[in-house]
């Protein structure tokens, strides 16, 4: 897929995924330049759990950002603020944000930087191009590719629940669709760490069992295609290093009894004991008047003693 329209993304640089889907983050709210800091985050419900990992609220209202919104709700016009979209690039979130622009007189904000999550079709770059208002407030329009949540330093979640279910479902059509869905998504975890990386995944025993080889084909494409992509005459992206990494690619047979043991690491008990959602707890405690209030904390890398002691 093409990897970028508009101006250049700052390279990754070394740290933990957290870390530089942070920084991508920050990197595109700074960029968007708007008089005396007015501008508005506007976020679909994927997007918002990707950012939420890895931002605070308050991080992120620090760079400029006066207002953070849902696309999928209703909100107030803000016809002097820049408007930062962050989407999921789907017919449904597209349509949204042209909603917003139906014309001079009744459009939202006063322009769109539009951000999105991956790859955009040229079908729905079409249907952008027929609402005039849109093109004309749209200062910039760019893929950042993170179509994952970084759970933590070390580890991402590509947020395909039913996976496992339609993979293996006898539905062709969703089965296909799921395997791209998981290339695409696999995609830009690679582009956001910089890997060009080798792939290896465990050869079917038999042809119908072939998700695992339909998973690698399709990310090898993917990848390849993304590397010939040239933006001013110059391959824009590069690998960070010259040793490559490698992704193993397997199924849930090859390690069948580890969901079947159950762990007793720290984090697994808190998990265990904890009605843990999105890494926060929810828990009661007493106010100064002695009243009983309800508090959110968050267990995540941004706690040292979490981090030291989770998988103990």
């Amino acid at each position: 897929g093409q990897a970028y329209r508009g101006q250049r993304m700052p390279a990754p640089t070394y740290g933990s995924i957290r870390d530089i889907v942070k920084q991508r983050i920050i990197a595109v709210v700074r960029e968007v330049k708007a008089a005396d800091s007015m501008k508005v985050l506007i976020l679909d419900t994927p997007t918002l759990k990707t950012i939420s990992a890895v931002c605070r609220t308050m991080e992120i209202v620090e760079e400029g950002v006066s207002l953070l919104e849902n696309l999928e709700r209703k909100r107030q016009p803000m016809p002097t603020m820049q408007a930062i979209y962050i989407i999921h690039p789907n017919e449904d979130s597209i349509e949204k944000v042209k909603n917003d622009f139906k014309s001079s007189q009744e459009s939202m904000y006063a322009g769109a930087h539009i951000y999105l999550t991956s790859h955009i079709s040229n079908d729905l770059i079409y249907s952008m191009r027929q609402c005039n208002e849109l093109v004309q407030r749209t200062k910039s329009l760019k893929e950042l590719n993170f179509e994952f949540v970084a759970l933590e330093s070390q580890c991402y979640s590509l947020g395909l629940h039913d996976a496992f279910r339609t993979l293996y479902s006898p539905v062709t059509v969703a089965k296909n669709a799921m395997i791209h869905t998981i290339a695409d998504r696999m995609l830009t975890v690679c582009v956001t760490l910089g890997e060009f990386p080798n792939i290896t995944y465990k050869k079917p025993a038999r042809a119908e069992f072939d998700v695992v080889e339909k998973i690698a084909k399709a990310l090898q494409v993917g990848l390849s295609n993304f590397d010939k992509q040239i933006v001013d005459g110059n391959s824009w992206w590069q690998p960070k290093r010259s040793d490559p990494a490698t992704i193993l690619i397997v199924d849930r047979s090859f390690d069948a009894l580890t969901p079947l043991i159950h762990e007793y690491t720290y984090q697994a008990m808190v998990y265990d004991l904890i009605e843990m959602k999105d890494s926060k707890y929810k828990y009661k405690t007493s106010n100064a008047k002695g009243e009983d209030v309800e508090k959110v904390s968050s267990l995540d890398d941004s706690d040292a003693l979490w981090v030291q002691l989770r998988h103990m």
